[in-house]
């Protein structure tokens, strides 16, 4: 299952969108074939020929681009630099200087030094900055963004666009593949009054089809050339192909649901070869594609840490994000992943909903009393026991905290009667290989402080109330699969023993009521793009066992009618408290790369820490109002409004009995 379930770990921030080089260059290619020409759409400006000029003799016309590509930088951990190859596919530049050796007429050159060049198929790759940019929703670009994004109907939320920064472009190490010499290319010596040719001028070496190259050019005509290239650049930022992402963040901390951002940054991460744990090398062939930018982000409340910190930067070497090694090959839904931590997802949101449905579902016992009447004669007495009980009680403020799963293990205790030992032995097992647990108990029985007995002695008779109660509940993620599962158990038991003395036998009867519940969160891919949680439950069914009479548990009839009214308002709850989970996750696709395409969601599956791993996969053109995951059936479910029973519970028993000589109860 790879890294990303064994290995990876998202800390110290909430959720990672880990794209690889090869994802990225899908989408800029996506996007430069749907480009109408020289027209605006989705917010983009189509390309048409791009030139730029100095002056009459340097300038650059008629470049056609081709598709642009970025080369993930690995050099640093935490490089805001990448590496931008632009393809100009055809056009001519001209390039121009006074010549060195010229005589100079009233201080002009008299001589002067010109190239032409036939533009065909040159690719020139430099090093630019990426720069997070807020973007403005009031043109069309903005717009279209927002139609596309988490940030549609949400106008006090931001859209921070991560940009390739133009005015950082940096010719150092800049590679100049600019193909060969051709018959058309023009180097000549000239005469700039009358206009008169003087003669090629050509570098030593020079020969139609041999490579040209950018080194031995004089510095001149370098610093002309960088000029012009970085002036038509512009026009691939019009168009949106500089466009690294975008994040929608939630500024306003008192508007801000739990799954929304905060804060975004991003580093550069390098894919490493499982079988010899080399670092691939950067470039735009074999393992560089794989190569990765890290977006990391912080949710709700939650803060990054502060960015020049140490835990600031991921573990480069923790292990690869991504599964695909061969693009074009390998399923495209394996070059892109999406990774939401426990920490978030479990910890603070799906266990705070279900610590209410642990304390609906927790028995306490507050008081059990006896009452022993000898009388008269000695032969006979009267007796009577009750105990006060609660189901759902305790401080709702509190689910959270006392009431709330936590990675812990469970007490067990040795003094519990051996019923009920066996009713949790099923809860305490392992739920299989890779599995993140968190538990919850509460413990009225044994030696537990919060056992209840009571005992009392009447001369030579004694008579003894007991009353044990038992919640364990748990949830588990198991590595691999797409399920979010959780259960509990329950058992309450009350019993009283009488000791009359030598002339009458012993009373002893009991009454003991256990249950068993179970809610399955099953993840899944929607037509939306997104995830949905579809719920399934078996609500808790109690069963009652008793050692007395028919008549004596006929007595006791009344306290199991009020724990099967517990159990059954307890279960009906279950829809109020799990519903809102099931959309929770609704929007977190909405990260869009770049303006035209979307990502969506494919493969949910929980890793071996609980986080919540997904792959992603790119959709570059949906068409408005058609499926963005056009690869499942699933239709977002919406969430019901569903009534809630009022809690907490209280029940009341009263026993009564009486005993005499020949009694054999």
């Amino acid at each position: 299952m790879g890294d990303r379930i064994w290995k990876i770990s998202t800390h110290p921030y909430d959720q990672v969108i880990a794209l690889t080089q090869h994802t990225i260059n899908q989408a800029l290619d996506n996007l430069y074939l749907s480009l109408p020409d020289g027209e605006e759409d989705d917010g983009a400006v189509g390309l048409k020929p791009s030139a730029a000029s100095a002056n009459q003799d340097n300038w650059i016309e008629d470049v056609e681009f081709g598709p642009p590509a970025v080369v993930v930088s690995t050099e640093g951990r935490n490089s805001s630099i990448v590496r931008f190859r632009m393809h100009l596919r055809s056009g001519r530049i001209r390039l121009s200087r006074p010549h060195p050796e010229a005589e100079c007429r009233n201080g002009i050159p008299s001589v002067f030094e010109m190239l032409e060049m036939v533009i065909e198929d040159w690719h020139v790759t430099v090093s630019m900055n990426i720069k997070p940019t807020e973007v403005d929703r009031s043109n069309s670009r903005g717009k279209a963004i927002e139609q596309r994004s988490a940030a549609k109907k949400n106008s006090n939320h931001s859209i921070q666009e991560l940009r390739l920064d133009l005015s950082s472009m940096s010719f150092a190490n800049a590679v100049w593949d600019i193909g060969t010499w051709g018959l058309n290319d023009c180097w000549i010596l000239y005469e700039k009054s009358g206009n008169r040719h003087r003669g090629p001028c050509r570098p030593q070496g020079w020969e139609a089809g041999k490579p040209r190259r950018f080194e031995v050019l004089c510095p001149e005509f370098q610093s002309a050339a960088k000029s012009l290239v970085r002036s038509i650049a512009a026009d691939l930022e019009k168009a949106n192909l500089t466009s690294m992402g975008f994040s929608v963040i939630a500024n306003d901390p008192n508007n801000r649901a739990t799954f929304e951002v905060n804060h975004s940054r991003y580093m550069s991460y390098p894919w490493t070869d499982p079988r010899n744990g080399k670092v691939a090398q950067q470039g735009l062939d074999g393992n560089g594609r794989l190569n990765y930018l890290l977006f990391l982000q912080t949710v709700g409340g939650n803060q990054p840490p502060d960015q020049s910190s140490p835990e600031a930067i991921l573990n480069p070497r923790m292990g690869n994000w991504t599964e695909g090694r061969t693009p074009g090959k390998d399923d495209p839904t394996t070059f892109g992943t999406f990774m939401l931590s426990s920490g978030n997802f479990i910890e603070r949101f799906v266990l705070p909903k279900l610590s209410a449905i642990n304390r609906m579902m927790t028995v306490h016992i507050s008081n059990v009393w006896a009452f022993l009447d000898t009388g008269f004669p000695w032969l006979a007495y009267n007796f009577a026991v009750g105990s006060t009980l609660e189901m759902g009680g305790g401080d709702t403020a509190k689910d959270q905290t006392t009431f709330n799963m936590r990675q812990q293990e469970y007490q067990w205790g040795k003094a519990w009667p051996q019923a009920g030992r066996d009713h949790f032995a099923d809860i305490r097992k392992s739920p299989g290989k890779g599995a993140s647990i968190w538990r919850y108990q509460k413990i009225q029985s044994g030696d537990d402080g919060g056992y209840r007995i009571c005992k009392k002695t009447d001369d030579r008779m004694q008579i003894w109330m007991y009353g044990d109660a038992i919640t364990f509940t748990r949830l588990y993620t198991l590595a691999g699969s797409n399920e979010i599962v959780y259960e509990g158990a329950q058992w309450t038991k009350f019993e009283y023993w009488i000791e009359p003395g030598r002339f009458l036998s012993n009373k002893n009867a009991k009454i003991a009521v256990k249950s068993t519940w179970k809610i399955t969160f099953t993840m899944q891919e929607v037509t939306d793009g997104g995830l949905h949680i579809n719920i399934d439950y078996v609500r808790p069914d109690p069963v009652f066992i008793s050692n007395s009479h028919d008549d004596e548990f006929g007595k006791l009839g009344a306290l199991q009618d009020q724990l099967i009214e517990m159990s059954r308002s307890a279960g009906e709850n279950f829809e109020h408290f799990v519903e809102s989970i099931r959309n929770c996750l609704e929007h977190q696709e909405k990260f869009v790369l770049p303006a035209s395409g979307v990502f969506y969601f494919k493969n949910p599956l929980m890793n071996h820490k609980g986080d919540l791993v997904a792959n992603l996969e790119y959709n570059g053109n949906p068409t408005r109002g058609s499926a963005i995951n056009p690869t499942t059936s699933n239709v977002r479910m919406r969430t019901g409004n569903w009534a809630y029973n009022s809690f907490p519970l209280k029940a009341e028993f009263k026993h009564e009995g009486d005993g005499k000589k020949g009694d054999e109860d």
